[in-house]
């Protein structure tokens, strides 16, 4: 299975909480509607998508590819002063598992729009002991998940094709000028039922 390292998750939230846009090619819902799971080739999704911004490869021979693109439609005003409005954020995750041949065996597109406060620097909610340990895995269901702490950040597909959904909290605005981040991020199996889960964070307070 594999986690997103807090390095990474770091970089993400300064990045989001800044309104930078992530690079890379569009990834319009038109061109990944031309997948076609058991039929499209690795050589025509990189002719489509380009290079992904990561590649994963198992020791089966299955080759995971993983784009992202985060945007905004408009942030500016007419007279060019940012926008503090929080319903602009995009975030479009397309994951793409081939077989050992080459050819797509299944494909996730995941476009979520993050609620993130720049005004505040901070974005989803914070997660007590308590949440999290009202979850159990093989009982509880991503349906209770989703009821008990809102709408998911992120999903993409694992090397084995499993689900990996991800509750990201983060708060940049503090006296220590540091970021504090909790990721909750959770394996599903293909009935949505917790298969296992991890629990990052970094404090502010701390080294």
């Amino acid at each position: 299975m594999k986690f997103i390292p807090l390095p990474c998750l770091l970089l993400l939230c300064l990045a989001l909480l800044a309104g930078c846009e992530t690079p890379g090619r569009s990834l319009a819902k038109s061109a990944v509607d031309q997948i076609r799971n058991g039929q499209t080739s690795k050589a025509e999704i990189d002719k489509i998508f380009g290079e992904p911004m990561q590649m994963m490869k198992s020791p089966e021979g299955r080759t995971l590819y993983l784009y992202q693109r985060f945007y905004e439609p408009d942030r500016y005003d007419p007279n060019g002063f940012a926008s503090p409005r929080r319903d602009e954020s995009n975030l479009l995750i397309l994951s793409v598992l081939f077989d050992p041949t080459g050819v797509v065996e299944k494909h996730l597109f995941s476009h979520t729009q993050p609620d993130i406060d720049r005004t505040l620097w901070r974005t989803g909610r914070k997660l007590s002991a308590e949440d999290l340990a009202r979850i159990t895995p093989e009982k509880t269901t991503r349906a209770e998940l989703a009821k008990w702490f809102g709408q998911h950040w992120s999903e993409e597909l694992t090397l084995s094709g499993r689900r990996l959904v991800l509750w990201y909290y983060a708060d940049a605005y503090n006296v220590g000028d540091r970021v504090e981040v909790q990721a909750l991020e959770v394996l599903f199996d293909d009935a949505g039922t917790v298969l296992t889960l991890r629990v990052t964070k970094r404090d502010p307070w701390r080294n």
